[in-house]
């Protein structure tokens, strides 16, 4: 529906006669308007005006035009014929021009009208009118203020600014690909819109907000007169999180604990996000705490499924622990599961006091006893349920197998054998382990009855790698396997280093190296004593200082040397400064001390023995 808009005088100008008592051309303007078409129309009365002064009627020449510009449109008018006007002093409409336009987008226009009277006679002169007119601005599309930082689930008003009562409005939103109404036609000026959380959640599963965009329609009856689009920050609410529950289980555990040093704990958690409405699980994070809030051990899974594991490494300590998993969704949203788990202390058993030696049968030390006491204290964790068991064996030092294994009480003297020999090393095995399955191991040596060199005065009885023995006099004692063959010719067995292992008063032995005589009294015998000295120092050097020396010179005519040089390394010239040695020569069953005092050798024969015993 057409409405009035403004009415105007374009003009008065002179066409005949003079101002005070002449004709005049007075166009006049009125405008109509329309909202939905967003035009004015606009109607140019041409009007003539006569002085009273004038005195008689003015007839206008059918030949006149009407020139009419209107926003650069020219329109031409012409009488067919000639109407007359007569002075009154009151404009008298003779012709009407009606012009159609369009205004701008917003409604508002400006424009310059024309109007040109031209007489063709002479008598009566042509006159233009010329005017810029700005038109009645149109309504046009309606706008609106809103909060701009939206949650989802919350009520938002708009407030519409419109520029008729008569407009109506819908609004629609555009949203993560998909778009709807927010607001259905409405005539209030403050309508209300809740974006939904079911809607809209779904199409922002990747973050935590998007934009919205709403557009505000502004209609004049069912024409749409225009549309203006606003944008906010739609935020999906802060509890739309995914959840966890989280159950934990124990790995290597001892009677259902957890045993520190030995279990470890399994974290299995479910992640769900039913709730989250559209988003997907991204990612497991795990921890185990220590009571200092301290990880222990940490793992992480990137995955879409909605269960994941973590196997923590062995507990290395005791007390309360704290199993935590953090799921993270697609949204970047996470929720938090704990458990906790007390882990008990334990410890591995450890060896204590450890001792074997040899025994009479009721465990009394004796040197070259038949028994061996064995006594071992080992201490061990005291958890409910944990138990020691310890047990032996035993072998010959020169044996492949041990024994079976016996067991023996924890911190108890046991006493076993019977028939160990005194000439033989024996090795021992322990082993302890407790209920939980940590064993532990110690290897002992029980060394024979044998010494470095013991000397008998009362009996005159030497004991080489053993005691001297009581109830026989004048004889040497070696162990059996190392005698001298009848004849004096040879070893039945040349001792090595590695025939002593484990026995710490030999620890250093001189092997055989070239022939000599040391059996007689001659001069040769006791130069070749003082070249073996000699040679010991020389090839030894700081080995030999403050040690027990055992050493062979010939394979033919001596049998063993046996003593100490006190310093390697402090010579006098190629001497020793201080030595001392026992020679046990085969040829004439002589025995030699012979050594070194302040680097001055010296040697002499200090008994006969009577004979050689194995």
């Amino acid at each position: 529906m057409a409405k009035q808009g403004i009415s105007t005088s374009l003009g008065s100008v002179l066409i005949h006669g003079y101002t005070a008592a002449g004709v005049f051309y007075e166009p006049y303007l009125t405008e109509t308007y329309e909202e939905a078409t967003n035009t004015s129309t606009l109607s140019i009365a041409h009007r003539i005006r006569i002085m009273e002064e004038w005195g008689g009627r003015y007839d206008i020449p059918d030949s006149t035009p009407i020139y009419v510009t209107i926003d650069g449109t020219t329109t031409t008018h012409t009488f067919s014929s000639m109407p007359s006007v007569y002075p009154n002093n009151t404009p008298v409409t003779v012709q009407t021009t009606t012009h159609t336009v369009t205004h701008n987008s917003d409604g508002q226009k400006t424009i310059t009208i024309s109007c040109r009277w031209n007489n063709s006679s002479a008598s009566y002169q042509g006159a233009t009118s010329s005017k810029t007119v700005t038109l009645t601005t149109i309504p046009r599309a309606s706008s609106m203020s809103f909060t701009t930082s939206q949650t989802m689930g919350t009520s938002y008003t708009f407030t519409i600014s419109r520029a008729s009562s008569s407009f109506t409005h819908t609004i629609t939103w555009s949203f993560g690909g998909s778009s709807g109404t927010a607001v259905s036609s409405t005539s209030s000026t403050t309508p209300s819109f809740t974006p939904a959380i079911a809607t809209f959640a779904p199409k922002c599963t990747n973050a935590t907000s998007a934009t919205i965009t709403y557009t505000l329609n502004t209609y004049s009856g069912s024409t749409l007169i225009g549309s203006k689009s606003y944008t906010a920050t739609l935020a999906v609410p802060s509890s739309v999180v995914p959840s966890v529950s989280l159950a934990v289980s124990a790995v290597n555990p001892f009677n259902s604990l957890y045993l520190q040093g030995k279990s470890s704990v399994k974290l299995t958690a479910t992640g769900s996000v039913s709730s989250d409405h559209g988003a997907t699980i991204r990612s497991y994070s795990f921890q185990v705490l220590n009571s200092a809030s301290t990880a222990v051990s940490s793992g992480s899974s990137s995955t879409s499924s909605t269960s994941a594991t973590h196997t923590s490494g062995v507990l290395t300590g005791s007390g309360t622990h704290t199993c935590k998993v953090t799921i993270t969704d697609s949204r970047g949203r996470t929720a938090t599961a704990t458990k906790t788990i007390t882990v008990t202390a334990y410890s591995k058993p450890v060896w204590g006091t450890v001792s074997a030696y040899r025994c009479d049968a009721n465990g009394d030390n004796k040197e070259d006893g038949a028994y061996i006491a064995l006594t071992a204290i080992d201490s061990y964790s005291a958890i409910s349920g944990d138990r020691l068991t310890l047990t032996y064996q035993y072998k010959a030092s020169t044996a492949s197998s041990y024994s079976t294994a016996t067991a023996f009480n924890n911190g108890e003297k046991t006493v076993f054998g019977g028939a160990f020999s005194d000439e033989v090393f024996y090795n021992i095995k322990l082993r302890a382990v407790d209920t939980v399955g940590n064993p532990i191991t110690n290897d002992l040596t029980v060394s024979s009855s044998a010494v470095g060199i013991d000397y008998d005065p009362v009996n005159n009885t030497l004991g080489f790698l053993r005691y001297a023995p009581s109830g026989s006099s004048d004889a040497v004692y070696m162990p059996k396997g190392y005698a001298f063959g009848p004849d004096g010719a040879s070893f039945s067995k040349l001792l090595t280093r590695a025939d002593f292992p484990g026995d710490p008063t030999v620890p250093f032995f001189v092997p055989h190296q070239y022939s000599g005589n040391l059996g007689g009294t001659d001069t040769w015998t006791l130069q070749n004593l003082w070249r073996w000295l000699r040679y010991v120092c020389a090839t030894y050097g700081s080995e030999v200082g403050y040690r027990p020396i055992i050493g062979t010179y010939s394979m033919g005519s001596i049998a063993m040397i046996m003593g100490f040089i006190y310093s390697g390394t402090d010579m006098v010239g190629n001497m020793p400064r201080y030595s001392t040695f026992f020679c046990f020569g085969y040829g004439g069953n002589y025995l030699y001390d012979f050594g070194t005092q302040n680097g001055e050798f010296f040697s002499r024969r200090s008994a006969q023995m009577s004979n050689w015993s194995t």
